[in-house]
């Protein structure tokens, strides 16, 4: 009982603010790259390509000029986003080990080094 109790008091704990912000952005890149793509693909390409809609060529020209910025702009977008949210992940990790050794590195373990037989920070519970 008394773990629960030390659950129960414990504060909650929010994310730091830039944790917060770099989610935000990489889901708003994220939705605006597909949005942009699906609007492009279902309404302004057959708009574009219907010759009996009567729409000039100048402006096919300047719409698809539009489509092609917005979408560039939107896939550069993503690319940063998501190389905040690496930079993030990066900045969440231990600096002592790297992810992969942290991933596979058996919680308990025989080791040479402590006199016990068990790894470092091992318990006898494992």
């Amino acid at each position: 009982m008394p773990k629960l109790a030390l659950v129960s008091s414990a504060a909650a704990s929010w994310p730091t603010w830039w944790r917060v912000v770099t989610e935000f952005a990489f889901f708003l890149a994220v939705a605006s790259v597909i949005g942009g793509t699906l609007t492009y693909l279902a309404v302004v390409r057959p708009v574009l390509r219907a010759t009996e809609m009567g729409i000039e060529d100048a402006d096919v020209v300047v719409m698809r000029r539009r489509s092609a910025t917005l979408l560039a702009w939107s896939g550069l977008a993503l690319v940063g986003a998501a190389y905040f949210q690496l930079a993030s992940g990066v900045a969440r990790a231990d600096g002592a080990t790297s992810l992969l050794k942290r991933c596979y590195q058996p919680r308990c373990g025989i080791s040479s080094r402590s006199p016990r037989g068990l790894a470092p920070g091992c318990h006898r519970g494992c």
